[in-house]
């Protein structure tokens, strides 16, 4: 399953690119416009609530699941009282392998009287990743839902190749915008990934899907790959999958992620854990403020 998975990925993209003759004006409106869509999607995306299951399988060397968990729970998008361009996912949880969770409603009261406390951005930065990480498999990863395809960015672009083309999927004409780190660099995100390699370096490459109509996102699928002292050929060490619907909220909103990571095994790389996310019934939420939070605790 995961290698013909990820061979889909890693194909090479057959467009051209820039440098072998498509205008360089073409490639550039292709930038702004998603560059565009990403921000009216990051827009969109604040203050919304909605429901996500969450299973985990843990992977053996066969790459077969061994454990495996369930975990549904309100999802909400946090916005920081410190840094108010600043959203981040936050969890509720209310089922656990089927089972019924303690009380949800406290669980929410406890986190939100914990965020008005805060006094600084690491602080409530601190108590939404201790929520985050109950239930947790092995492996916390989360932020996907929130900034999609970060590497458009006018400041961020220098640091990539670009190649632009079309494809239909499901039907309709899309956009395709792949990139590629110009060169490795050294590990500084995902730390906790690297811990058994030596002088690690890693990219990220991967590909995005837009409706040639709207612009809107549809698909994004990236790669972190990694090469070491051992590993001298890029495998990838974190593979994400994206897919987005429709919302009469507006744009597109994800309704399932992939993410499939990778632990070095000699001088190999073997898939050690799947996480699957789906997201249904997304509507706005207006979080309290703190003074209304302080005030229900004291009561």
């Amino acid at each position: 399953m995961f290698s013909r998975a990820l061979a889909g990925v890693l194909a090479p993209l057959v467009v051209l690119s820039a440098e072998q003759g498509r205008a360089p004006s073409e490639l550039e409106e292709v930038l702004r416009q998603a560059d565009k869509s990403r921000q009216e999607y990051v827009s969109a995306f604040r203050d919304l609530i909605g429901v996500e299951t969450r299973v985990t399988e843990l992977l053996n060397k066969n790459g077969t699941a061994e454990k495996q968990r369930t975990v549904v729970s309100d999802f909400l998008v946090y916005r920081s009282r410190f840094q108010t361009d600043d959203v981040t996912e936050c969890r509720i949880t209310r089922e656990v392998d089927g089972k019924t969770a303690r009380n949800p409603t406290d669980e929410a009261m406890k986190l939100f009287q914990k965020l008005a406390k805060a006094n600084t951005a690491s602080e409530e930065n601190q108590a939404l990743r201790e929520q985050n990480a109950k239930h947790v498999l092995r492996f916390l990863i989360w932020g996907l839902t929130t900034y999609p395809v970060p590497w458009v960015r006018q400041h961020l672009r220098p640091g990539f190749d670009f190649t632009v083309g079309h494809e239909d999927l499901a039907g309709r004409d899309a956009i395709v915008l792949g990139y590629q780190s110009k060169e490795l660099g050294r590990a500084t995100t995902y730390t906790t990934l690297f811990r058994r390699f030596k002088n690690p370096r890693s990219d990220w490459r991967g590909r995005v899907w837009m409706d040639s109509r709207d612009w809107h996102i549809r698909r994004w699928v990236e790669d972190l790959t990694v090469v070491d002292d051992d590993i001298t050929s890029p495998g990838v060490l974190l593979h994400k999958e994206i897919e987005y619907e429709p919302s009469p909220l507006g744009g597109n909103l994800p309704a399932r992620i992939l993410t499939s990571n990778f632990d070095k095994s000699a001088q190999t790389l073997k898939p050690v854990t799947r996480i699957t996310f789906t997201y249904g019934g997304f509507k706005r939420f207006d979080v309290m403020t703190a003074t209304e939070f302080k005030k229900a605790g004291g009561e």
